[in-house]
């Protein structure tokens, strides 16, 4: 899951923050707009913003100070101790209408991606934050709905796939919280129990997204439809045949249990979609997914690069479905999860 976490808020490389300290630019500027140390960095910092702590205290492991983009003048300085986490989380807690809310969310990615991938606390503040971002996106929309138009409508399309985006992110926080602690205790997930990881705050965001999803998919998007027509179809065009990418993840000789969900899901699928089912697996996952689905009579494609028929001993079809074996153990990111976990822990 650290890799889907890792995937919702990946951005280029060389889109760094600014390394003279803008981040809570207006809070941590003087009268002149010269950068001031904020109230919670007296004393307890080693550098005069958040930003440059980031660029100037990375992993070395991940990349240098000078690639990450210190100023030269700080690279020498002596960087902050253990308590400068809590710090830089404490201070990274900013509500969604803040000017520099963003900015504070890149920054977050940047300490993850950078400094302490495995920090639970600082992926929950992430979450947290974008989900409020996008709550509060909605708030802002809602508070302007006056007249019903085709503009009303495809913002409400782009807003809807938004909440799900945001509780697609909840729920994969809720994934690795989980798998974080059973690698860390030498247990397997399904023995930590989902009390272990503090979901309260969260669980507020979602059910505030899911309600926000509901009331555009099933009561606004229909409206506008009704009432505008087909224009709302051409202001959001999708491709005749379009592709939908689903992603399973099989460790260890469980793929029955996924397979009445699985086949529940190719059941109901749209017959105009092509699907790419991805097999996150190790070795023993992936031959006991190929055995299940042999054991159904879909043998002719079990190497991924078919689109198959129907099955002997189903009534399901899987033209234009096609099946890829992604392995753990060819994984760099996984792998350095792998180690930094048994050195860590």
């Amino acid at each position: 899951m650290l890799h889907v976490l890792q995937s919702f808020f990946t951005r280029k490389l060389d889109s760094r923050p600014d390394p003279v300290g803008t981040c809570c630019s207006t809070a941590w500027r003087d009268a002149a707009g010269t950068p001031v140390m904020p109230w919670g960095l007296h004393g307890a910092f080693c550098f005069p913003s958040l930003s440059l702590y980031v660029t100037c205290c990375p992993n070395l492991e991940v990349t240098t100070p000078q690639l990450a983009g210190c100023p030269l003048e700080f690279q020498d300085t002596k960087c902050c101790t253990e308590d400068a986490t809590a710090t830089f989380l404490s201070l990274a807690d900013v509500a969604p209408e803040h000017e520099d809310h963003k900015e504070t969310m890149n920054l977050l990615w940047y300490f993850l991606r950078d400094i302490d991938l495995l920090s639970l606390d600082a992926w929950r503040l992430l979450v947290k934050g974008t989900a409020q971002a996008a709550n509060f996106r909605m708030f802002e929309f809602k508070s302007g709905l006056k007249i019903l138009d085709v503009s009303i409508g495809a913002a409400a399309i782009k807003l809807s796939r938004l909440m799900v985006k945001t509780m697609h992110r909840i729920e994969g926080f809720q994934q690795f919280c989980l798998w974080h602690i059973a690698t860390a205790t030498g247990r397997m997930v399904t023995e930590v129990a989902v009390e272990s990881c503090e979901m309260s705050e969260l669980l507020f965001q979602y059910k505030a997204a899911a309600a926000n999803h509901d009331f555009l998919m099933y009561s606004l998007i229909p409206r506008v439809q009704l009432e505008v027509g087909s224009s709302l179809k051409e202001a959001s065009p999708h491709p005749e045949h379009p592709t939908v990418a689903l992603q399973v993840v099989c460790v260890g000789p469980w793929a029955q249990h996924a397979l009445v969900t699985l086949q529940s899901l190719l059941r109901h699928r749209s017959s105009h979609a092509r699907l790419r089912i991805f097999v996150l697996s190790d070795a023993v996952g992936w031959e006991d997914w190929t055995e299940a689905w042999e054991a159904l009579g879909y043998a002719d494609g079990v190497d991924g690069q078919n689109n198959w028929g129907k099955a002997e001993k189903t009534e399901i079809s899987l033209q234009g479905v096609s099946f890829e074996r992604i392995d753990f153990a060819h994984l760099e990111s996984f792998q350095r999860y792998m180690m930094l976990g048994d050195r860590w822990y």
